[in-house]
């Protein structure tokens, strides 16, 4: 019985949460062009980032920032965030 305790403890530690819907297809496109597939990647990356993603506005990051809060977590610092725009806006443009 233990060991089954442990190893449903550990699959739900690596549960992720989806991307919330009602952020557009501009910002989902944006979000998949640079990898983005659920809400714990957003703890890497600062809103100043995200919003050099051509598609990512304001409404985009209301929308994650109150998912984000829900589930406890929060942006990345600016100083900590990883860069991710550097080439996704190059990769966003061939694809629209």
């Amino acid at each position: 019985m233990k060991s089954n305790s442990i190893k449903h403890q550990k699959s739900s530690e690596s549960i992720k949460h989806e991307i919330p819907t009602g952020i557009g297809q501009p910002a989902m496109r944006a979000l998949a062009a640079v990898d983005i597939t659920n809400l714990e990647q957003f703890t890497r990356i600062s809103k100043d980032e995200l919003l050099k993603l051509h598609g990512v506005g304001p409404k985009a990051i209301q929308i994650l920032s109150e998912a984000l809060e829900e589930k406890g977590l929060q942006f990345a610092h600016p100083d900590q965030s990883d860069r991710v725009c550097e080439n996704a806006n190059k990769k966003i443009e061939r694809r629209s």
